[in-house]
């Protein structure tokens, strides 16, 4: 269970340092909880590789390249891009298969079969792959690698490997999703959670698909392209993470698969203009608990709407299935209302049909209807008010929903949503990157987070406040002095001044310096500072 990773970062692209590099490899593995990583489509930075070693990571690398197969000059620089990989790489023991046929390209036989035998020359430990997009493809690897994108929202979400290659080889999905659902961090509710959705129901088809080995989506973060693949802003929204690192909610179906950590992530603001027709009907929820405790609140008491559980009906093939919210009314109607528990169902079920359709409801349900109203003695009215009362969020006194996990029996994480009373900025160094910066033979960079919080520490996804960076002193910021949030978040850059003569580009003199100070400030719309941050940067000797 995977995902792709292009190495590009906001306005440096591939040349960030050695620490940023690394932190990529933690979020794969720590953040995220995948176990394998494609480094698509070219070899990437020697310091992910070694973070890869330590975080135990899977690899797969591959030689540059995307479609296009050229003349003989370009398949001779081919075989120097497999020798150098190899030759340079082959001592890290994340490194599971190399890839060595330029990626989604059409077949071609004496060159793919140089290519395996120059690789397993180099490196007779380690199988070799070739990525296709394609099926039947003529298969001269170890491994047979396909980039699935059968997933359009319908019935079929992967391929059944039979249909694919008729070889009986290991089988490894290495792309899906993508391009089929570009999905950006400030889109609408329902679109980013069908997004999440379909990075699920993959994580799933590839639990249940016989004969495969497992599957790497795209992609990790999304990153700058050209300006046909992009949205009109050069910028490819294919990631389950934006281009600064920071989630959308496709990245909870990942994290959730992991017992690290606990998860507890609800994909809604539960804001009903989000959704046509005012419609919420149901809220999907990612966690790696066993059971989800869901109250609703209010300024006088304490609701208790059920215990919710993980849906491995729907979702057999994952080990933390998402649970799917569906029930905002509960046992309210039998406590508070006195209807028999048969007839609660009942009328919650007719209260949903009016909410899809008005009162343009199936015959069977105005009879259902009149037959309750009949049962209580209500009148037509007494009716409307009890819609209202229990169906919809209209005009309510501020009310909360708490959803708390548990293992074990254990609370684990809570989570409240309400109506939002007051806001906050949250500006934190990435718990990734190191609070002090280390000049040795480039400099280094840290990464500096911020988001729009509401009460309840829930990110104001539609906010885009403007904020402004300065620094002092020996650090410096890459990128734009003022920046705005995307998705209620945004990210920024800082680095240490130096070369390789340090004391010439700092400044210096020639005596013996261990370090040097430098001082982040970042200042909100109103032009107040919130946040004042002092670096230290250590030089090496």
């Amino acid at each position: 269970r995977g995902l792709n990773r292009h190495q590009s970062y906001p306005y440096v692209g591939y040349a960030m340092p050695e620490s940023l590099q690394r932190m990529d490899a933690k979020i794969l593995k720590e953040t995220l909880g995948v176990n394998v990583v494609r480094c698509s489509h070219y070899m990437q930075s020697k310091y992910f590789l070694d973070e890869c070693d330590k975080e135990g990571l899977l690899v797969i690398e591959e030689l540059p390249g995307w479609q296009y197969i050229g003349g003989a000059k370009f398949k001779e620089l081919s075989y120097q891009n497999i020798t150098s990989m190899i030759t340079r790489d082959k001592n890290h023991p994340s490194i599971i298969l190399w890839g060595v046929r330029i990626n989604e390209s059409a077949d071609d036989s004496d060159f793919y079969k140089k290519t395996n035998l120059l690789a397993h020359r180099l490196d007779d430990l380690r199988g070799t792959c070739g990525i296709r997009n394609f099926a039947k493809s003529e298969f001269l690897e170890d491994v047979y690698t396909y980039n699935d994108f059968s997933n359009n929202g319908g019935k079929v979400v992967l391929a059944k490997k039979k249909d694919i290659t008729d070889i009986n080889n290991p089988y490894l999905v290495t792309e899906n999703n993508g391009h089929m659902y570009p999905t950006k961090s400030f889109d609408n509710e329902a679109r980013r959670v069908e997004h999440a959705l379909r990075h699920v129901r993959v994580i799933n088809e590839s639990g249940l698909v016989e004969g495969l080995s497992g599957m790497i989506s795209w992609c990790m973060n999304d990153y700058n392209t050209h300006k046909d693949f992009g949205s009109g802003d050069m910028i490819c929204y294919h990631g389950v993470l934006d281009v600064f690192r920071n989630p959308k909610i496709a990245s909870f179906a990942y994290s959730s698969q992991q017992d690290k950590y606990p998860v507890l992530e609800v994909a809604s603001s539960l804001n009903i203009g989000e959704y046509d027709a005012s419609l919420l009907d149901k809220v999907v929820i990612f966690t790696n608990s066993d059971y989800v405790l869901v109250k609703l609140v209010d300024d006088t008491k304490e609701t208790i709407l059920g215990k919710y559980y993980p849906n491995k009906e729907m979702f057999k093939g994952m080990k933390h299935p998402p649970i799917i919210f569906d029930d905002f009314i509960g046992s309210r109607l039998v406590d508070e209302e006195k209807l028999s528990v048969k007839d609660s169902e009942i009328v919650k079920a007719l209260f949903k049909e009016i909410q899809r359709s008005g009162f343009n409801i199936s015959l069977v349900n105005k009879l259902k209807m009149f037959r309750i109203i009949k049962k209580y003695k209500y009148t037509f009215n007494d009716a409307v008010n009890l819609y209202f009362k229990y169906s919809s969020l209209w005009g309510k006194a501020s009310q909360s929903l708490v959803f708390e996990s548990f293992k074990d029996e254990s609370l684990m994480k809570t989570y409240k949503v309400g109506e939002v009373t007051s806001t906050y900025y949250d500006v934190t160094i990435n718990k990734y990157t190191s609070e002090t910066l280390k000049v040795s033979s480039t400099y280094d960079c840290m990464k500096f987070d911020i988001s729009h919080k509401d009460q309840n520490g829930n990110t104001l996804c539609y906010s885009n406040d403007t904020f402004r960076i300065e620094t002092e002193g020996k650090v410096s910021l890459i990128g734009p002095k003022l920046i705005s949030l995307i998705g209620g978040q945004i990210s920024f850059f800082v680095r240490s001044a130096t070369n390789k003569r340090k004391e010439k580009y700092l400044n210096l003199d020639k005596k013996e310096v261990e370090s040097v100070k430098g001082i982040v400030k970042v200042y909100d719309k109103n032009d107040t500072l919130i946040y004042e941050k002092e670096i230290t940067v250590l030089l090496e000797k």
